[in-house]
Parts: C-alpha cells; sequence; structure tokens
C-alpha cells in the first residue's frame, strides 16, 4: 500500500527550500511577520529535541504568499510506529479560512 499527501485547490505542492523564497512582508511597530520557513525550522527542531524526524514533508503556499499549510511524515524510535501531522500557517484575520489536505492510503 503506498499512501500520498493531498493538497487540495490549485496550489502547486512545494518544499522547504521553495519556502525560502517566498516574500515576507515588511514588518510594522506593532506585527514582525515570521517567514514560514523559520517556522517550519522551529517545528522539525522542536520535534527533534523529542527523537521525532520528519521523513516526508510537502507544503502548499496561497498565490499571495500569506497563507500556508504543511504535511509532515513523522517517524519515532519505537519500530513500526510512523505520525502524520498537517497544520496551517495563516495571519490572525485568516484563522476561519483553510488550505485543505488529508493523507490518503492507496
Amino acid at each position: 500500500m503506498s499512501t500520498g499527501t493531498l493538497v487540495a485547490g490549485p496550489l502547486p505542492k512545494i518544499g522547504r527550500q521553495e519556502l525560502e523564497q517566498i516574500p515576507v512582508p515588511e514588518a510594522t511597530l506593532t506585527h514582525k511577520p515570521v517567514p514560514h520557513h523559520v517556522i517550519v525550522e522551529a517545528l522539525v527542531e522542536t520535534l527533534s529535541f523529542r527523537h521525532i524526524g520528519v521523513v516526508n514533508e510537502e507544503y502548499a503556499v496561497s498565490f499571495d504568499g500569506m497563507k500556508m499549510f504543511g504535511v509532515l511524515d513523522l517517524e519515532t524510535q519505537m519500530e513500526g510506529c510512523r505520525l502524520h501531522a498537517d497544520f496551517p500557517i495563516m495571519p490572525t484575520s485568516y484563522r476561519r479560512q483553510r488550505l485543505g489536505g488529508d493523507r490518503v492510503a492507496s
């Protein structure tokens, strides 16, 4: 059985290196945007402290670059145990929207 990640809509799947190319809006006095790739790197580092490694990762970013959706396949040190995590990263005003996606088996 093989598995695949679906990212709904017309958004292309990209990798972590492509996230670094997404322009970051200018900071204001009250808001400092955090680049998408910095959030991903912090998440992966935090998981590694708990001996959880990333086996596969895929991301999609809205056409304006303001919303990101990520899917991580994770592996623990327990033999045969794999985890799957998906997360939306968006500005506060977009919390109720979601790009969508899920892990499916085929």
